[in-house]
């Protein structure tokens, strides 16, 4: 289980490494303000935001550690 573990953050990390500071910056504000205004959890909310950011593959293995 150890090494799946080290890939699966090897594949977050490839996946994510395009993104910029200032794109990453604003998506969690609205995210957790639009959260906060509607009265959602935050677990919710970051499931939510991955799936529409990473797609579907990096979602179901980042769902199933929470």
């Amino acid at each position: 289980m150890p090494i799946l573990h080290l890939f699966s953050h090897v594949f977050f990390a490839v996946v994510g490494a395009n993104g910029s500071l200032w794109n990453i910056v604003v998506h969690v504000a609205v995210i957790l303000g639009l959260g906060k205004l509607f009265g959602f959890e935050k677990k919710i909310l970051f499931i939510a935001s991955n799936a529409n950011v990473g797609g579907p593959t990096k979602n179901s293995l980042w769902n199933g550690k929470c």
